[in-house]
């Protein structure tokens, strides 16, 4: 059986994270909720990814999504940006290199 670790589930959450701190950093006055549904929804990703790829991810997107949470829990929203941007750059680095089932050919 082949398995492939890699869902559409993935960039979808990530979407949601990016779209959720975008609606944050508009807000002319964001509120605790605000950094609370981005935080929550960063939460979400990062389980989520974890599982569907079998914990098999790579040391610089594990970086990324936690320069993200530092950056939400210091209320820094451009910083904040900056690392999920580069969580989604580290991701596709990730999904082109990889080797092994499900792996682009």
């Amino acid at each position: 059986m082949t398995e492939n670790p890699i869902s559409p589930d993935i960039p979808r959450l990530l979407s949601r994270v990016l779209l959720s701190l975008e609606g944050l950093r508009r807000s002319s006055t964001p509120t605790e909720e605000d950094w609370s549904e981005v935080a929550d929804d960063l939460a979400d990703f990062d389980r989520q990814q974890e599982t569907l790829v079998h914990r098999s991810i790579r040391d610089d997107v594990r970086e990324a999504v936690d320069a993200a949470r530092e950056a939400l829990e210091a209320r820094d929203a451009e910083g904040a940006r900056e690392a999920l941007l580069e969580v989604g750059r580290a991701f596709d680095e990730w999904v082109r290199t990889r080797e092994g089932p499900g792996a682009p050919t």
